[in-house]
């Protein structure tokens, strides 16, 4: 029984670290596509 919780634990840590992960790369790509549009605006004005 403890086996099969602590399996699902993993699992769930696992499933946490994989979101955060996503997380910070879609953040990061944000930030790249903003920073693109900053230098498209400040080439135009």
């Amino acid at each position: 029984m403890s086996t099969e919780k602590q399996k699902t634990n993993r699992l769930a840590l696992t499933h946490v670290f994989m979101n955060k992960q996503a997380l910070i790369l879609l953040l990061i790509s944000i930030r790249g596509a903003l920073g693109n549009l900053l230098e498209v605006f400040a080439c135009e004005t």
